[in-house]
């Protein structure tokens, strides 16, 4: 199954000069950390380099259109399609940046989204999608975020490929 998990503002900001516009909140690192340990996540080339080291416990993979892209500890594809294919037989999350939750968002299920009840300044926006076809579930509302989780309503398996 493809999900998409991300810490989004509330002027959707989800970074600034390739970094989260916020400081740390530990609930929000302990949430995506509980999602994704032991599954794939999937990352575009910015994100990948953001990070120091691949997320342990986890198939890092990295989407590039550099063919010549290699990172130690990451698996780099150049085609959308095998994420899709990895997606019908385990869970995988897709964790940015924006021009990847824009490619892929046709085709998760699941939506995680913390909403961080701030207005920081920022480049990179998560994808505007219409509310009207999700079901949304407050599981936590607490200091300056709250966890969401967006199911699709309709069944992913009439999506097309990339």
């Amino acid at each position: 199954m493809l999900m998409s998990v991300a810490a989004v503002a509330e002027n959707s900001v989800i970074g600034y000069l390739n970094r989260i516009p916020w400081p740390f909140i530990k609930e929000d690192m302990d949430h995506f950390r509980s999602l994704t340990l032991g599954h794939t996540v999937v990352m575009g080339r910015n994100t990948c380099q953001s990070l120091k080291n691949p997320l342990k416990n986890r198939t890092n993979i990295v989407i590039t259109r550099d063919k010549a892209y290699d990172r130690h500890g990451f698996i780099t594809v150049n085609n959308p399609n095998k994420v899709i294919e990895i997606g019908e037989t385990s869970d995988v999350y897709i964790i940015g940046g924006q021009e990847i939750y824009s490619l892929f968002l046709p085709f998760v299920d699941l939506m995680y989204i913390t909403k961080i009840k701030l207005n920081p300044m920022g480049d990179v926006f998560y994808p505007e999608f219409k509310e009207e076809e999700w079901n949304v579930e407050v599981e936590l509302d607490k200091y300056n975020l709250a966890f969401l989780t967006y199911r699709r309503q309709s069944p992913s398996f009439l999506k097309k490929d990339i």
